[in-house]
């Protein structure tokens, strides 16, 4: 029977608990006082991990190769089905993207032919060994200019390298999503034109999303020269590809706009151009109204020179006509860009990344695919002194409900850029509070940035983003792949929309904000998205998929960009009345079980299937399902899951173990055990508050070591082994389990390991 619908409408703000991360969970092994500064060199709490062999053995327990269908293409063009999922034109099923931004330029820069086509080859054996079904081509604008003469004159050597190389991804069953602008914007790459093009992209980000013709042509020239190209490996033009499945017009341009004020003081000119395009739009508005038929703000002033919020002053009374232009510039600028794609001749999905209340509705009137960015303690500061967060994201759970409160109803939604950047010391925790929650929303499309997939990693130390360098995030990229990829998560029972009204939208600066923090949080609970009920959707609706519950808004956060991220500003407001209403009758609904675990006082959120549960004060999220289970920890604790428990460990980190023959667990003839701590570079050093960078280091990498024991329940425990397995999967030293009646117990000293500590253990009954 279909549920009561009901319109609710939230009062919902929030608070923030703030833990001091440099004590919690007591784990200085050493006992002493803290130091100026924390130096980091290889000792017993700190050991090198063997990243020697970075590519994936086939055959090995971590060869994940079965989860990719291969050739990509073959069942024609990535579309949209009638539930808004991607599918494709031959095969209507839904279809789910995991990828990655970026191929290291040590593939194809400066090697030789030879080397260059064993290259190719390996690698894209390599990404599909991985899991990964998409690589997001983020920067070819400029990878595509090393060493040409003239503007938009692609390098012949480096082109035809990627000819090579997306045919070699076709072939593993591997989509290429292809970013039309993203740095170069096809100038000749040499020094100073690169950093003049990083100093100018806010503005030339503003000036596309306002029309100028100058970025216009750009990217016109830009994307009709590579996507008409024939690829000879394929003897197909990349626009006629289908594995090119996704092209998004200009990375981030929302920054353009969220950064107006730096576009002001350092392009005058062009700011006056946006001036312009501001006032234009404002006499159009009111055009032919009398002084007492205009808005209190605009009377009085120079409608030829309005003031924009934002820039020398907050001008709080014209944000709501400020939000309309922006929406009416984004929407106009997405349909340009789809348009002239179609002119060009490719009639693949096209998206544009947005941000904001505005940016999402305008997506919603003009884009098939809605796609957002979101990182957790993004970098910021001087790069000689780079600073990162060391707040939990499981005490601090803004980052995952943000960027579920981009959503858009009925259609494909990506991520594709997000990431928790190395240093911060709860890294660990991605896989489940972003990996398994974009599986239980349902999100169709997830690309980590970046650099996932290596064939040789020549002494690379760790930087901010680069995943596939990281131990860490090399095992959260494993679990994700079967929680959010092979779909061990299961979906949300129930479709919560949250209708955003024009008159809502427009008022009070709402368009230039987000959902409210608080009320974002019931996308840890249950389905999620927006509808825009006023405004012309680009994709309709199947009544097939009419929500569950629909609730009004009554509360927005504001929103922070620092240039290269975004963040969700808490609302903070005492307490949570208005939501633990709204959970009671989420539960007399039906929405959520009467035996739900939510307990918004205690800070417990639990999803509507009973699969995932985030302990905010515990700093712990438990994921439980027939093939995977896993928990993010203190050290010091214990946790029973199902089949799977942490009976003690002294370094808080992730435990998860996964069938990979795709079994239930308690029957698997061949488990993985992920175990990730925390990885540093050798000589790192940080301020005490582990916050700031003073100096980098080199590699080997680091990793935490850990003291462990756990049980494993199993209908055939006394067969199985266990092996500590190299990050290619290659088995190494064997760790004795003790067997008792249906289980077994695993003891482990990362720092004891003869080959040095890794994120993967091996449980077999071969």
């Amino acid at each position: 029977m279909k549920k009561k619908k009901l319109l609710l409408p939230l009062c919902i703000l929030s608070t923030v608990t703030v833990w001091n991360v440099a004590t919690v969970g007591g784990e200085d092994k050493g006992g002493k006082e803290p130091s100026p500064t924390l130096i980091f060199e290889e000792s017993e709490d700190y050991k090198a991990v063997d990243m020697s062999h970075p590519s994936v053995k086939a055959g090995s327990a971590l060869d994940l190769s079965g989860l990719v269908d291969a050739p990509a293409g073959q069942y024609g063009r990535l579309t949209v089905n009638e539930q808004g999922k991607f599918a494709f034109e031959t095969d209507p099923t839904a279809f789910r993207l995991f990828g990655y931004n970026k191929i290291p330029e040590g593939i194809w820069r400066d090697v030789s032919d030879e080397e260059f086509e064993q290259n190719a080859i390996n690698y894209a054996q390599a990404a599909r060994a991985q899991g990964y079904n998409m690589v997001r081509l983020h920067g070819i604008d400029l990878w595509l200019m090393r060493d040409t003469s003239a503007d938009l004159e692609f390098n012949p050597q480096i082109l035809d390298r990627f000819d090579r190389i997306v045919a070699e991804l076709k072939k593993q069953g591997i989509y290429v999503h292809y970013v039309v602008m993203s740095y170069l914007h096809y100038d000749v790459l040499n020094r100073e034109n690169y950093w003049n093009r990083m100093d100018e992209n806010y503005m030339h980000k503003l000036m596309f999303a306002i029309g100028r013709g100058d970025e216009r042509e750009r990217f016109s020239e830009g994307a009709s020269r590579l996507l008409n190209h024939v690829n000879p490996y394929t003897g197909l033009a990349w626009k006629d590809d289908p594995a090119v499945a996704i092209v998004e017009c200009f990375n981030e341009m929302y920054l353009g706009i969220s950064e107006i004020n730096s576009v002001a003081i350092d392009y005058p000119d062009e700011y006056r151009l946006f001036v312009n395009k501001w006032a234009e739009w404002l006499n159009k508005r009111y055009e032919g109204k009398t002084e007492a038929e205009l808005p209190e703000w605009v009377s009085g002033i120079d409608l030829q020179n309005p003031p924009v919020p934002g820039v020398g002053g907050e001008y709080e009374a014209a944000k709501d006509d400020y939000g309309r232009f922006l929406y009416d510039c984004v929407v106009e600028t997405n349909t340009w860009g789809q348009d002239t794609l179609r002119q060009i001749g490719y009639d693949g999905l096209v998206t544009n990344t947005y941000n904001g209340l505005y940016g999402a509705a305008a997506a919603w009137s003009s884009l098939p695919v809605a796609d957002t960015h979101n990182y957790f303690e993004h970098p910021y500061g001087p790069s000689e002194r780079r600073s990162v967060g060391q707040r939990s994201s499981i005490n601090t759970p803004w980052c995952f409900p943000s960027i579920a409160a981009s959503r858009l109803y009925g259609r494909p939604f990506t991520v594709s850029e997000y990431n928790y950047p190395f240093w911060n010391q709860f890294q660990y925790e991605m896989p489940l509070t972003f990996g398994a929650y974009a599986a239980f929303q349902g999100f169709d499309s997830l690309e980590v940035y970046e650099a996932s997939v290596y064939l040789n990693l020549d002494n690379q130390r760790l930087g901010s983003f680069n995943v596939g360098v990281s131990p860490v995030q090399r095992g959260g990229e494993f679990l994700t792949a079967m929680l959010y990829k092979r779909g061990d998560v299961a979906p949300a029972n129930n479709r919560v929309a949250l209708l955003i009204p024009e008159e809502f939208l427009f008022t009070d600066g709402n368009s230039l904000k987000g959902v409210s923090s608080q009320q974002n949080k019931l996308s840890l609970m249950t389905g999620f998205s927006l509808i825009f009920p006023s405004l012309s959707p680009s994709v309709e609706i199947s009544e097939d998929i009419y929500p569950d519950l629909i609730l009004l808004p009554s509360g927005t956060t504001g929103i922070k960009s620092t240039g290269w991220s975004t963040e969700m500003l808490s609302d903070y407001v005492i307490e949570n009345s208005a939501l633990a209403e709204t959970v009671d009758d989420l539960k007399w609904e039906g929405i959520l079980p009467d035996n739900n675990l939510t307990d918004l006082d205690k800070g417990i959120y639990q999803s509507d299937t009973g699969e995932i549960t985030l302990r905010r004060d515990a700093f712990e999220i438990t994921v439980i399902t027939p093939k995977t289970e896993a928990v993010a920890m203190l050290a010091g604790n214990n946790r029973k899951l199902g089949a799977l428990t942490i009976k003690s460990t002294d370094t808080k980190g992730l435990f998860g173990v996964t069938a990979v023959d795709n079994c239930p667990l308690v029957e698997s003839e061949r488990l993985v055990l992920v175990v990730a701590t925390e990885v540093v570079n050798t000589g790192m050093e940080l301020t005490s508050d582990r916050i700031t960078c003073l100096q980098l280091g080199t590699a080997p990498v680091l990793m935490k070591t850990v003291n462990f024991s756990i049980g494993l329940s199993h209908q055939a425990a006394d067969q199985l082994r266990c092996f500590a397995l190299r990050i290619d999967g290659e088995r190494m030293q064997e760790i004795p389990l003790t067997v008792g009646d249906g289980h077994v117990t695993l003891e482990v000293d990362t720092a004891a390991l003869a080959d040095g500590p890794t994120p993967f253990f091996e449980l077999t009954t071969d």
